[in-house]
């Protein structure tokens, strides 16, 4: 064979290897409108308009399988009027995560476009923290939905969203009281630059709305300890009109600090509060706390006839740190272990085995054999671990 023959039988033999091997390639006179399994995208993008059609279709797993190399067609999908089409795209960029973040701009323009909202939020969410410096922009949006979408998309993202902290912190006050919600909330769920950050919920803890209160004393907990500034503004609002509003403010007490003095008064107040998660937070409050008082013990073991399950079980959990006594808790422990709702029967073993030793007297009750039958895998499961914590073994 000649030369020149076996020459071009070769290069046009690499030509079909690399067609086999690169289903996605560049055009050399259109870079922008790269051939997808042998036709350009943009006609691709014109079969999605076929709607339900087998082209549709078609077009629809092509522009899937290109990859990466999809996202500008899919950015020009998604600023459409098609809402079928819109949702398709988001979806395909949301598969590609972080490598679709040059759509950003475009998904957070269409925040509050009908039927194309929810799905660029989602889209964005899927995109994660490479999307959060372009999304962040969002919050100065003259939109309340963007800004209420934005605010809600970095509380998802939680820590892969610290670059959008700052924006958040301007956005506190926020004049639409939902966007301010969403803000407050996300500010918790970053839970980073707890100075800044606490300083900011303390405020919103000020705002005339319940909801904004609420969300603002849950957002607080989340710091913990580093949130012991707040204990001033949370103790305030413990006897806030609003239930909700209570009861977050005693469960955040229950992580920013131990002082007993400080939250005890306002606690054993709340033993008596007409709503059961006030009084369970509060007893909680309480037992971590190791509060005393004069009756306090007798108070706390009181609950254990409450009619709120919740406030059972947060009494099982503080008698010990209230400083009852096994002997003084021992009636009202051994009671709940008869209790209806297994979570109940679970504080009270916990409680049972903190006393350790002191507790013998109850082996009895423990080793009936309804504990040994019990229909629940926890409890017969806890009730092994009390005997041996009481007894050593």
């Amino acid at each position: 064979m000649a030369p020149m023959k076996r020459r071009v039988r070769f290069a046009a033999a690499l030509l079909v290897v690399g067609a086999l091997a690169a289903p996605v390639a560049a055009r050399a006179d259109d870079p922008s409108d790269p051939v997808v399994e042998g036709k350009a995208i943009s006609t691709w993008e014109k079969d999605l308009a076929e709607g339900n059609t087998e082209a549709a279709k078609s077009a629809r797993a092509a522009i899937r399988r290109a990859g990466k190399v999809a996202v500008p067609a899919l950015i020009r999908l998604v600023e459409g009027t098609n809402v079928g089409v819109v949702g398709f795209a988001c979806d395909a960029l949301a598969a590609l995560g972080p490598q679709a973040v040059a759509a950003v701009p475009a998904l957070v323009a269409r925040l509050d476009a009908e039927g194309a909202g929810w799905p660029a939020a989602r889209t964005l969410e899927k995109i994660g923290g490479a999307a959060v410096p372009a999304l962040a922009s969002g919050l100065a949006s003259e939109k309340a939905v963007v800004r209420l979408h934005v605010a809600r998309i970095l509380g998802r993202l939680a820590s892969s969203a610290r670059d959008g902290l700052d924006a958040l912190l301007l956005a506190a006050g926020d004049k639409d009281l939902s966007v301010r919600t969403e803000v407050v909330r996300a500010i918790g769920m970053i839970a980073l630059d707890a100075e800044r950050s606490v300083k900011a919920l303390v405020a919103a803890l000020a705002t005339p709305n319940d909801e904004v209160r609420a969300t603002a004393a849950q957002a607080i907990a989340r710091f913990g300890r580093a949130a012991a500034s707040a204990e001033p503004a949370l103790l305030r609002i413990t006897s806030d009109s609003n239930a909700t509003v209570r009861a977050f403010a005693f469960a955040a007490l229950v992580v920013t600090g131990d002082d007993p003095a400080l939250a005890g008064p306002a606690a054993i107040a709340a033993l008596a509060d007409i709503d059961e998660n006030v009084r369970a937070a509060a007893a909680t409050v309480l037992g971590v706390r190791h509060a005393r008082g004069a009756g306090l013990a007798a108070r706390v073991l009181a609950l254990a006839k409450d009619p709120s399950r919740a406030v059972r079980g947060a009494a099982a959990r503080a008698v010990r740190g209230v400083g009852a006594t096994f002997v003084e808790a021992r009636p009202v422990l051994v009671s709940l272990l008869s209790d209806a709702h297994p979570p109940v029967v679970l504080e009270a073993l916990d409680a049972i085995a903190g006393y350790g030793p002191e507790a013998a007297a109850a082996l009895t009750e423990l080793r009936e054999d309804r504990f040994a039958s019990h229909p629940d895998p926890a409890v017969r499961e806890r009730v092994a671990s009390t005997i041996r914590a009481i007894t050593g073994t």
